[in-house]
């Protein structure tokens, strides 16, 4: 028996931390809180991410997939009896999977988190922390599923609950915490939205008459105009029509029967310990718009849904807008197609979203060419469309860098909590080997802030000159000498296709790929534009600082960004015919 002094601490808050006992901590994400230093806590132990044993990853994701599947064709069927309906099973996919997807692998990912934790220490006891009174009723899933990768009262909620149905014999000492008082959701309103309001007496109008109807513009201004007009359609998006929609949502008495009447007769179709306690919980937090609210919400669309079959163009809405999912759903019982553009990237990542865009859109369009599903198309990107490299001088060494969720965010083929603070220790080592003259024109730039706080560590440790400024990427991509990417993603290939001298540096394996891009990566390694050690890295630089066009403009290296630019994003001049021949066949499928 070991004694009362070890506390298990579950999430980054700090009324959870003991400061005379030892702290095992569940994942490195709880060492995040705001004054924390090495020496205030004695930490005892960092439990590694389960997900870090890729074969694992691998055998998770297979088990997940039939899982939800599974549970996205029953949930149909139940809400199809609660809503008096009979709609069929694309429907409720289009519907609830972008949800699903989300949300179970993040309840599976806490559930795995304790198993592993507690099979690791099956003979020591703890103190935890417990929260009380902690409720939240979401009205739609986006909050939901975000709540869950940034909020540490949520993770704290949901640890606390498995551990009580799991392992409460483990727990020597129950403490109770208190949960922080809950916002209401709301729904932003900015100048983009003033701006838009006139629009809000004939949008729907507009949209009725187009017979391709876009959710987002994803171009400028101007060459969305000048596809328009080529598709000889309104040039008005869906978006903030949707957004307006959203702000008329609000709780309903009804709900909580409902979700009562739908946790029953789900509970009935699994046997899995696990299963039954992810529906518990989804049903618990279930969506309004799904549920009380459901009703109306198709009430409110019918002004755009239309018998008539459409092509609806969606560039991001489809994951995040619960109703305009709801009204695409409607319209692809009428015969509309449901094209799912890809918004960036660059060479596709092993698993995404469980193949969302396949299993729903009659067309996926991709920015890479290999490994295509059979509903999957490469076009010109339309971010890429018109971007042009500004006339900067040219002297920064510029890292973009990301930060991603501490809490474990869906099934991606991204790092996994435990490796993001490898990957930020990595980029670190990687600076401090640099000769001081390069490293006196550093840019630093970070996409996210989910706690990590990398931005803050950076500046401490190197100086608040030594962060970035700029008005956006572009700006800074423009000014760099050299950009040295840590995520092999949409900014990397802006780069490329701005032709900037560009570096990716992560782990092996951090990031996994669609095996068809195995020989790329491979290309990417010998042409020294993918390196897997900072020190290498850190060398190469120092060698070429002084003439960084001699490498860049090597047989070796023009070869690779050749491939890229033929096999990771198209560039079509005349993308506006491309575009205007894809609708055309699909009209006439």
């Amino acid at each position: 028996m070991i004694e009362k002094t070890n506390n298990l601490v579950a999430t980054a808050i700090k009324e959870t931390f003991d400061k005379s006992g030892n702290n095992y901590l569940l994942g490195d994400w709880c060492k995040e809180i705001s004054d924390f230093y090495e020496d205030q806590y004695k930490i005892k132990y960092i439990n590694k991410h389960h997900w870090s044993n890729k074969v694992k990853m691998d055998e998770d994701r297979d088990y997940l997939e039939t899982f939800i599947n599974i549970l996205t064709y029953e949930m149909g069927n139940e809400l199809n009896k609660v809503h008096k309906i009979e709609e069929k099973n694309l429907f409720w996919e289009i519907i609830l999977r972008p949800w699903l997807f989300s949300i179970v692998p993040q309840i599976f990912d806490r559930w795995e988190i304790c198993r592993d934790f507690f099979n690791k220490f099956d003979n020591v006891k703890f103190k935890f922390h417990f929260v009380k009174d902690y409720k939240i009723n979401y009205l739609f899933s986006r909050p939901y599923y975000r709540s869950a990768q940034m909020d540490d009262y949520w993770n704290q909620n949901i640890f606390s609950k498995i551990i009580r149905e799991n392992y409460f014999d483990r727990i020597i000492e129950e403490k109770n915490l208190k949960a922080k008082k809950v916002e209401k959701e709301t729904m932003n309103i900015d100048i983009k939205n003033i701006a838009y309001f006139p629009m809000i007496f004939f949008d729907a109008k507009l949209i009725n008459q187009n017979e391709i109807i876009f959710d987002t513009k994803q171009t400028s201004p101007f060459n969305f105009l000048k596809l328009c007009r080529n598709l000889k359609i309104f040039p008005i998006t869906s978006s903030n029509f949707f957004k307006r929609i959203e702000k008329k949502i609000v709780q309903s008495s009804k709900t909580q029967v409902s979700k009562e009447n739908l946790r029953i007769n789900l509970k009935k179709k699994f046997s899995h310990r696990f299963e039954i306690f992810c529906i518990d919980q989804v049903i618990e937090d279930f969506p309004e718009i799904f549920l009380g609210y459901f009703d109306s919400s198709r009430k409110m669309i019918a002004k755009i849904v239309s018998d008539k079959r459409k092509i609806i163009f969606s560039n991001q809405d489809i994951f995040l807008n619960d109703i305009y999912r709801i009204w695409v759903a409607t319209m692809c019982t009428k015969n509309s197609k449901l094209v799912i553009n890809t918004h960036g990237g660059f060479i596709p990542e092993k698993y995404v979203n469980f193949n969302f865009q396949n299993k729903v859109a009659h067309t996926h369009i991709t920015w890479h060419s290999l490994g295509l599903h059979k509903n999957e198309t490469q076009l010109t990107p339309l971010k890429l469309i018109g971007l042009k490299k500004k006339a900067n001088l040219q002297r920064y060494l510029s890292i973009v860098d990301i930060e991603l969720g501490r809490y474990q965010f869906r099934m991606n083929s991204i790092p996994t909590p435990s490796e993001i603070k490898i990957e930020y220790d990595n980029l670190i080592n990687f600076v401090e080997k640099l000769k001081p003259k390069i490293r006196e024109n550093i840019k630093y730039r970070i996409v996210n802030n989910f706690g990590w706080n990398f931005k803050k560590k950076f500046e401490k440790k190197f100086g608040k000159d030594k962060i970035d400024k700029s008005k956006n990427l572009y700006d800074l991509i423009s000014s760099s000498k050299i950009s040295i990417h840590k995520y092999p993603s949409t900014p990397f290939t802006e780069s490329i296709y701005l032709n900037i001298p560009s570096v990716l540096l992560y782990r092996k394996d951090s990031w996994r790929f669609n095996p068809a891009y195995d020989y790329m990566i491979k290309k990417l390694e010998n042409s020294k534009i993918l390196f897997y050690d900072p020190l290498k890295l850190s060398e190469h630089l120092n060698d070429i600082w002084e003439n960084i066009d001699n490498w860049w403009n090597s047989k070796e290296v023009q070869n690779t960004l050749d491939d890229i630019k033929n096999n990771i994003f198209k560039s079509n001049k005349n993308w506006s015919s491309e575009y205007q021949n894809f609708f055309d066949k699909l009209k006439n499928d």
